[in-house]
């Protein structure tokens, strides 16, 4: 059996899945929790993988590229604003993706290790959303959140 196409797998109930991460924004110089209806939805990475092989994968891989000194992180010329970049292999299918090393909403200018394992583990889940549909939707309604927390 072949992974499900780009539509079968967007159109995925994935609502039993979901999980909800506190948003946070800035006030009087502090980050303060916002109310749930802000809240973004989202797919733990080991989900997906199992998602992916019920709906027809049957190798699913992924890893980090390393910046010349074999570190999994990458920044600006001037070393701030890191971000991590991994592969995502899924039947022989190839695909790389650049996600920043956040912690909520914000960037982690000196990321741990912690820190830039869950950066790789959003950019799983993101690179098989993007490049196979499969919870596609959970971007899409998180850029409508974003955009009614800035205003």
């Amino acid at each position: 059996m072949a992974l499900k196409k780009f539509n079968e797998l967007y159109a995925v109930d994935i609502s039993s899945e979901v999980k909800k991460k506190p948003t946070f924004k800035r006030d009087a110089g502090k980050y303060v929790k916002m109310p749930e209806k802000y809240w973004l939805d989202y797919l733990e990475w080991a989900t997906v993988v199992v998602l992916l092989h019920k709906h027809g994968a049957e190798s699913v891989t992924y890893g980090s590229l390393r910046n010349p000194d074999g570190y999994p992180v990458f920044g600006d010329r001037n070393g701030k604003n890191p971000f991590v970049s991994i592969w995502v292999e899924i039947d022989g299918k190839r695909f790389e993706i650049d996600f920043p090393v956040i912690d909520g909403n914000k960037a982690e200018q000196e990321p741990d290790q912690l820190t830039i394992h869950k950066a790789q583990q959003r950019a799983f889940v993101k690179a098989v959303a993007i490049n196979t549909g499969l919870g596609l939707k959970l971007w899409q309604k998180e850029e409508t959140t974003f955009d009614e927390i800035e205003t």
